[in-house]
Parts: structure tokens; C-alpha cells; sequence
């Protein structure tokens, strides 16, 4: 005689299965600037020597690029929600597009009092 496989099994297999992806596509897309802190651009301004080495997360608007060449970008950005405008130097190990008007969330530690972009993800 056959084993018969219950349809409840099927039941609560489905939604399981939905949710282990879920979480599989959630992880996936935490890159970005994932749990640091917001950039102190005031500080930043008034003495970036003391935030040296430190990273953090940046979320801005593309305003221009400043520079281009083998050795990467420089852009100047819009802080998302706050006046003013900082450079950022993109390595060249980042291939992105870059548009005036994109908004991104990068992660920026501060080398030789300038911003240097870790990684990036586009909100």
C-alpha cells in the first residue's frame, strides 16, 4: 500500500518556503550603508581631521561631477535632507552610472579629510 503525502503538508510547505526566500532576497539587499551612523557633515565641516578613519553612512543626491579618471571619480553631493554640499571620491572599483538627481545611500569613511565611497545603493 502507497504512502499518501497530506495535503496539509503541501499547505504548510508553500508559505514556508515563500518566507525562506523572502528572507534569502532581504539579506541579499542589505548592502548599502546597512546599520552606521548618519554623517556628521557639520563636524565634518568644521574639522574633518577628527572623524578620520571613522565610516558612515551618507544619503545624498548626485549635484556633479567634479573630476573623472583612471584613478576613479570625484562628485559633489547633496546631503538628502540637510543644506549644503560635500565631495566624495568614488574608486574606480565602483562601476556605477552616476545622474545628477540620483539619490543614493553610500558608505563614506573619512581618509585624508575626504570622503572615500565603500559601497552604495541607490534608494
Amino acid at each position: 500500500m502507497k504512502k499518501r503525502t497530506s495535503p496539509i503538508f503541501f499547505a504548510l510547505l508553500i508559505p514556508v518556503c515563500v518566507v525562506v526566500v523572502a528572507i534569502f532576497f532581504v539579506l541579499a539587499r542589505s548592502g548599502g550603508s546597512g546599520d552606521l551612523q548618519d554623517f556628521p557633515d557639520e563636524t565634518f565641516a568644521k574639522n574633518p581631521a577628527t572623524l578620520r578613519g571613522n565610516a558612515y553612512s551618507l544619503k545624498c543626491i548626485i549635484d556633479l561631477q567634479l573630476a573623472q579618471s583612471e584613478n576613479g571619480r570625484i562628485l559633489a553631493v547633496r546631503h538628502w535632507n540637510k543644506p549644503g554640499r560635500v565631495s566624495v571620491y568614488v574608486p574606480p572599483s565602483i562601476a556605477q552610472n552616476f545622474e545628477i538627481g540620483q539619490r543614493y545611500d553610500m558608505a563614506v569613511r573619512v581618509k585624508d579629510n575626504m570622503l572615500y565611497v565603500e559601497d552604495l545603493e541607490k534608494f
